[in-house]
C-alpha cells in the first residue's frame, strides 16, 4: 500500500539533469522507498495514488541512502523501463 507519495521533481548533478519520482510502500511490518527516473518517473507520477495497493516486479534493490530515505527498510527499490507496477486492489481493507 502506498503510504507516502512525493511529487515529480527536477534534479541536477554531475551527470546532468533529469526528473525523479519517489513513493513509499508499506504493510504492517515495514516500509520501503521506491524511486524512478526520467520517462519512468513521468509515467508513474500520473499513476501511483496514495493508499492504493501495487505489485512491483523487475525493480533493482540497493542499500538505502539515509540522507533521502525515511522508510524502515535498509534497502530501497529503483525502477527502470523493464519494471512493472500494477495496481492490485481498490479496497481499503486489503
Amino acid at each position: 500500500r502506498v503510504s507516502y507519495r512525493g511529487e515529480l521533481r527536477k534534479y541536477q548533478n554531475a551527470r546532468g539533469e533529469g526528473v525523479l519520482f519517489s513513493f513509499e510502500i508499506s504493510d504492517e511490518s515495514a516500509s520501503i522507498k521506491v524511486t524512478a527516473f526520467r520517462e519512468v518517473a513521468e509515467s508513474l507520477a500520473d499513476i501511483v495514488q496514495m493508499n492504493k495497493v501495487y505489485s512491483i516486479s523487475q525493480a533493482q534493490l540497493k542499500p538505502a541512502d539515509a540522507r533521502y530515505n525515511r522508510s524502515t527498510s535498509a534497502l530501497e527499490m529503483t525502477l527502470d523501463s523493464r519494471s512493472k507496477v500494477e495496481m492490485l486492489s481498490d479496497s481499503e481493507d486489503s
